[in-house]
């Protein structure tokens, strides 16, 4: 993490910004200017009073949207809070987390999210509470089994609550479009690379399995969950990073949640499966408050994720082994679930 401010509230000249997309970074990473954009968290429904001084410290940046703590000494006391400003307009997002909060999600439940504080459209700038607590990504690196298994039983308790009570608002994922998206990212891939093939014939194998999947009622989405979006605070259980939430079959968050850990385990312990245990208890407690996982969804979304995943690591020289042995994992695993299904399938 880097602390963009010093004692005096001064940005530090040294600081090179990490994304000049976003026109308003330089504003939001500034103390002074960003607390004339705050002074309205003195008046209600805040009500905090007078601010103060203000620490910044970014947390982490993507192209279009950086993420930074922002601790307000105000008259009511010292408040730490999360901001997140974007390239582009993101009022939607903040919407989308008010509906979500409001449908029993807040920060007084067991099962939340942060609670969206405000959003300034001038800035493009998000800012929410900042949740205490361990990561579930921490868990899985560093625990032992039986934690892993109570934070992997917390984490499918969150979904299965969320996929059941959420209210269906955002972007639609559309199958054909996905597919479609997915083609893409198989075609970004030199045919003079030694893995273009296995490539290639993963993306054949996405496309017939696309043909063979039945109606799934779609429900709201969070569209990126896994262990590093969810904090195991203390009585609460919490979800954050709402930026691809949306309407699509369940199964793309339990695939996307189960991959996070396969790479978990292929990076820190020198295996895909490593973490399988953890999987396990996932899904079974997943099944158990809601529906079982239509086997042939759940790994077309793993292989999708997987597909998109090497297209975009594949020309890191560092990766080409770990890349290699996900895409021999997926093939396996599409083609023993749909074998039967689809005659001479991955040929």
């Amino acid at each position: 993490m880097r602390d963009f401010t010093n004692s005096n509230n001064e940005v530090q000249p040294q600081t090179t910004l990490p994304d000049r997309e976003i026109q308003t970074l330089s504003v939001v990473l500034d103390p002074i200017r960003l607390r004339k954009n705050l002074r309205f968290l003195s008046l209600s429904p805040w009500q905090w009073g007078k601010l103060g001084d203000i620490r910044i410290q970014v947390l982490r940046c993507h192209k279009g949207r950086c993420t930074f703590e922002v601790a307000l000494c105000t008259a009511t006391g010292m408040h730490t809070l999360i901001g997140k400003v974007y390239a582009e307009d993101a009022s939607d997002i903040f919407q989308a987390m008010e509906r979500i909060r409001q449908a029993g999600f807040g920060p007084e439940q067991e099962y939340s999210i942060p609670e969206p504080v405000a959003y300034s459209a001038e800035l493009r700038l998000l800012m929410q509470e900042k949740v205490e607590g361990r990561l579930a990504k921490d868990v899985f690196l560093e625990g032992d089994e039986a934690d892993r298994a109570i934070a992997a039983d917390q984490c499918a308790r969150w979904l299965a609550r969320f996929h059941a009570a959420a209210p269906k608002a955002g972007p639609v994922l559309d199958l054909n479009d996905y597919m479609a998206f997915l083609e893409r990212c198989s075609r970004n891939v030199a045919s003079s690379d030694p893995l273009s093939g296995k490539v290639a014939q993963l993306f054949q194998c996405l496309k017939r399995a696309a043909s063979a999947l039945d109606h799934v009622e779609s429900r709201a989405c969070h569209g990126d969950y896994g262990p590093i979006q969810v904090i195991l605070a203390d009585g609460r259980t919490v979800t954050c990073d709402w930026d691809r939430y949306g309407v699509a079959d369940p199964h793309r968050d339990l695939a996307r949640f189960l991959v996070q850990l396969e790479r978990f385990g292929l990076k820190r312990f020198g295996s895909i499966r490593a973490l399988d245990r953890s999987a396990q208890v996932f899904l079974k407690t997943y099944a158990g408050l809601g529906e079982p996982a239509n086997e042939l969804h759940l790994r077309f979304f793993k292989g999708a994720n997987h597909l998109k995943w090497t297209t975009e690591k594949i020309a890191k020289p560092h990766w080409r082994e770990k890349i290699e042995a996900t895409l021999d994992a997926s093939l396996r695993l599409l083609a023993t679930v749909v074998l039967c299904l689809l005659p001479c399938f991955c040929e």
